[in-house]
């Protein structure tokens, strides 16, 4: 999120992301969410399509992201606070915006300030939260809670 703030020369960009996992360094919040590839298979989840697109035998792991109960609670509680920030998320996809404005956040342009204070409040809770202060592990470290 970037926006203009008086008094600073330098335009603020922000992330409200969690920041629970990067794929491209390969690394994750451990006990919060964990990576699962087709070699770590055990009691995962399935595709029943084998490579053959047109046959139902064998079983196929699909890559993918694991979240432990904690990390969706956290997940939920964000879009129950901040829905504002879960839709302009959702409209920056359909538009294909790599970096979005606070004013596809908030709007109204004229309460600028205000908006800048719900920003900076926004990023205080995520600051306060557990994962926040946990560094990240590299992937195949396998807890999740």
């Amino acid at each position: 999120m970037a926006y203009d703030e008086t008094g600073k020369d330098d335009r603020q960009v922000v992330d409200l992301g969690l920041n629970l996992k990067n794929f491209t360094k390969k690394v994750h919040i451990a006990n919060y969410v964990r990576f699962i590839a087709p070699h770590e298979s055990s009691n995962t989840i399935y595709s029943d399509l084998s490579s053959n697109p047109h046959g139902k035998s064998g079983r196929h792991v699909r890559k993918h992201w694991e979240y432990s109960q904690e990390c969706f609670e956290i997940i939920k509680d964000y879009f129950e606070k901040f829905p504002e920030v879960v839709a302009a998320i959702s409209a920056s996809f359909k538009k294909s915006k790599a970096m979005n404005s606070i004013f596809d956040l908030y709007p109204n342009k004229r309460e600028k300030a205000e908006n800048i204070k719900k920003l900076k409040e926004i990023l205080s809770w995520i600051e306060s939260l557990p994962i926040a202060k946990l560094s990240y592990v590299e992937m195949g470290f396998d807890a999740l809670d």
